[in-house]
């Protein structure tokens, strides 16, 4: 597992590897040896460029079959603000298990704002927020 931190509040959660490198394959950026995503805070609801912790850490206390039992993680791509630019802003998104894929958008319309996440061209999401492709990861109806 490996953690990502909030560069709004700093908050963290915890996400599986294979979940993370679906993210950072789709879109990531390298800032001093560091590695950073666009991440949906499911806490302050910012969209940010947020950086994912280097080291996989096992974390003994968690039981894998209850592993974020509140949260549906999603990979979000949101249409970019430049006119012409085929770049997408690719994020991970966990949201609260309440909030079903169905009120998925207005949840995004709603509540969440940017920013610092940026397409692969370094534009901003276009606003209002529009989500062009979802895909769940995790946190499939039970």
């Amino acid at each position: 597992m490996r953690e990502v931190h909030c560069g709004s509040c700093g908050s963290t959660t915890r996400h599986q590897l294979s979940i993370l490198e679906k993210i950072i394959q789709l879109q990531a950026a390298s800032v001093q040896g560091e590695t950073y995503i666009n991440y949906a805070c499911p806490q302050c609801n910012m969209l940010t460029r947020s950086r994912v912790v280097r080291r996989a850490k096992a974390f003994r206390e968690i039981d894998p079959t209850k592993f974020l039992d509140n949260l549906r993680i999603y990979a979000v791509s949101l249409q970019c603000a430049k006119k012409g630019c085929k770049s997408r802003v690719e994020l991970l998104a966990p949201v609260m298990r309440e909030i079903t894929e169905g009120e998925l958008l207005l949840h995004v319309q709603m509540n969440w704002c940017n920013r610092s996440a940026l397409c692969a061209e370094n534009h901003p999401p276009s606003y209002p927020l529009q989500i062009r492709d979802r895909v769940m990861l995790t946190g499939t109806e039970k």
